[in-house]
């Protein structure tokens, strides 16, 4: 599937990935969120292969490949709030999350963020993120904002963090995230 194919609207989406979208909340939600990629993200980026390891049991291969705008879309609850508009102000402390594994210096830089506390450690890692991500990537990395920007807020929705049958391993979400797109151009780094 390609991008071309859903800018039309949410519908042209739906249809595409046979998602099941039977509230008129989440779909006006999930219609505003794609608009919100379409318009910061290009294309190419959009429909890169997606992460298989997040491609849910219900989609099949032969409707097209799985790709990044689908990975990041089913990260949202679409039954929240979404804000296309969040302003990150100079100075403010984001969070993201990696695991033990990850080396610091070749995972720089992701998608998702939180905002952080600023009364929060450092060097203290959360038991639960509440972003729905898998037990271990809990280590956080800090950044701090280069300057404002605006970027897309949403609340994180529940994942299955293995689509096989053998094991279903789960992980829930319900914080408020940020997607930055391009976040090298707003974000420093801080030491832990």
């Amino acid at each position: 599937m390609n991008t071309g194919s859903y800018r039309s609207g949410i519908d042209a989406f739906i249809k595409a990935t046979e998602w099941e979208v039977d509230d008129h909340v989440a779909k006006r939600n999930m219609e505003e969120v794609l608009r919100w990629f379409c318009r910061n993200v290009p294309a190419a980026q959009l429909d890169k292969p997606g992460d298989s390891g997040n491609q849910p049991l219900a989609f099949r291969p032969h409707h097209g490949k799985w790709t990044m705008l689908m990975s990041w879309m089913q990260a949202v609850n679409f039954t929240a709030t979404v804000n296309t508009h969040a302003r990150v102000s100079r100075g403010d402390r984001l969070t993201a999350f990696r695991t033990h594994a990850m080396d610091r210096t070749t995972h720089r830089f992701g998608h998702f963020y939180r905002r952080a506390d600023a009364r929060q450690r450092l060097a203290s890692p959360p038991p639960s993120t509440g972003l729905g991500l898998p037990d271990g990537q809990n280590v956080p990395n800090y950044y701090e904002a280069r300057h404002d920007f605006s970027c897309l807020e949403t609340k994180a929705g529940d994942a299955f963090l293995s689509w096989t049958r053998t094991d279903q391993s789960y992980a829930h979400g319900g914080a408020q995230q940020l997607f930055v797109w391009q976040a090298d151009r707003y974000l420093d780094p801080m030491r832990a």
